[in-house]
């Protein structure tokens, strides 16, 4: 039987799952809750569902009662999905799995897989084993595998929230087969991470779904002994507005669209400034709000030859393939030791720092990280004082956000003309998470070996969050040019 691996999220933390494949006939696109009842092996996709709490009132999972460990079984796996919670609020929780194997007639202990997040947050350790049989599905009571359905391939998905990075977890898939769900993967899905019409269409989630391949990101550090200034005209800048029907885009519009070019999210009532990146000709929209001028939208900076940003910065949903055109859109998402260019602040002669993932370091009072010359990487005391002009922390959401393009019509005023886009982030464990539902920009500011702080937007939330996220995760970069 052809085999692929298992979702992406257990490969990263050392899983190595071989799974057998959906056949391809049965993958069809249909809405939560359908079945196309003309194919004799149809993929549903289930509604949301709400796995078991870790909570101490909760009885431990015990694999003998879902299933006994007898010669069906020998050399399989059973999967485990439950909440872990990771703050006393249950406001922050991850979505954990554990998987047992049946050997010899008795299941092992869980084999769990650990996520980033949990590692630091008192969670379960990294074990790096191999799953190397069939994986069953431990299933909700609703989850009927008879006879009647053989062949049948359902799908689901899972919400976590954790450090105020709302996401979804990848889709997974499993077929009946007599009387258990075995974990399957869409053949299309293993060669393509764009779900076309022959795959599964998440249609009634706002939640943007992506492929499980990283993408070579197109970014580059900066150099921060050369920071004269660049281009920059104080007047309105030239764009492709006048060229673009904004308003047939966004008629009807109720959330994110990639469709939709960056012009007609600007704020037509702002007079913007426009900066020149002379490393790549870039041209950016900026504005001033009080004492500081900001770029208007999100750095979007690429040179292949930059091996420290190579595999640290992503396109949102788009893989090694060349097209940046989400990039176009929205900028790029870095991670934390790419937006302060880490390997810049290493080789200083004058000042080095051994900065990035899991170093804690001080750095210096400017970064200039990755943005370009004349400018640098916002401090956590300067989106402080962004926060401060646009009426504090507790209100400023609506004024930062974008006049279009939030989940649910969820628009902001974007009274200053900062234009924050609701392009959401990318995690290593759950890959592209939430656009439409939340825009999230690093700071220079780190918290400690882990995690740094930065600025977080959600799109049902007045307040807006000035707090640490973890330093692996991808996030926005706005530019503040220097003093």
């Amino acid at each position: 039987m052809k085999k692929f691996s298992i979702v992406r999220w257990v490969a990263e933390v050392g899983f190595v799952s071989l799974l057998g494949a959906c056949s391809s006939e049965s993958v069809i696109a249909n809405s939560v809750d359908s079945v196309n009842s003309s194919s004799s092996e149809a993929i549903i996709s289930s509604s949301s569902e709400v796995p078991p709490s870790s909570s101490s009132v909760q009885e431990p999972f015990n694999p003998s009662d879902y299933r006994t460990c007898d010669e069906k079984y020998e050399g399989k796996f059973l999967m485990y999905q439950y909440t872990k919670v990771l703050d006393v609020m249950g406001t922050s929780f991850i979505i954990a799995t554990d998987f047992y194997k049946c050997e010899s007639g008795k299941w092992s202990e869980p084999i769990t897989n650990a996520n980033p997040w949990m590692e630091k947050i008192g969670g379960d350790a990294i074990d790096r084993n191999v799953i190397d049989g069939d994986v069953v599905r431990v299933a909700p009571d609703e989850w009927v595998c008879s006879a009647e359905n053989e062949g049948l391939v359902q799908s689901w998905s899972y919400m976590y929230a954790a450090n105020h990075a709302p996401g979804r977890t990848p889709t997974y898939y499993a077929r009946c087969e007599q009387g258990d769900w075995v974990l399957c993967e869409p053949e299309s899905s293993s060669s393509s991470s764009e779900k076309s019409s022959s795959s599964v269409v998440e249609s009634s989630s706002s939640v943007e779904e992506s492929s499980s391949s990283e993408v070579t990101p197109e970014s580059s550090s900066s150099s921060a002994d050369v920071q004269s200034s660049s281009s920059e005209a104080e007047s309105s800048s030239s764009s492709s507005e006048d060229k673009v029907d904004c308003s047939a885009l966004l008629e009807g519009e109720t959330g994110w669209s990639w469709d939709v070019p960056k012009e007609c999210r600007f704020n037509p009532d702002i007079d913007y400034g426009s900066m020149t990146d002379e490393r790549d000709g870039k041209t950016y929209k900026t504005v001033k709000i009080g004492d500081q001028t900001w770029m208007a939208e999100n750095l979007n900076y690429y040179d292949a030859s930059d091996l420290n940003v190579k595999e640290k910065s992503w396109c949102f949903g788009k893989k090694d393939n060349g097209d940046s055109s989400t990039c176009d859109v929205a900028g790029r998402l870095y991670t934390w030791a790419a937006a302060i260019d880490s390997v810049k602040l290493a080789t200083d002669t004058k000042n080095p720092q051994d900065c990035g993932d899991g170093k804690k370091c001080a750095l210096p009072d400017t970064v200039y990280g990755i943005c370009p010359p004349g400018w640098h990487l916002p401090s956590k005391a300067e989106f402080g004082t962004l926060l401060t002009v646009m009426g504090g922390q507790s209100t400023a959401s609506n004024v930062l956000k974008s006049q279009s393009g939030w989940a649910e019509s969820k628009n902001g005023a974007d009274a200053f003309g900062f234009t924050a886009l609701p392009v959401g982030g990318w995690a290593p464990l759950y890959g592209f998470y939430l656009a439409g539902n939340g825009a999230y920009f690093w700071s220079a500011t780190g918290f400690d070996a882990d995690y740094a702080e930065h600025l977080g937007i959600d799109y049902d939330k007045e307040k807006t969050f000035l707090d640490f996220a973890y330093k692996h995760g991808g996030s926005s970069v706005r530019c503040l040019k220097n003093n």
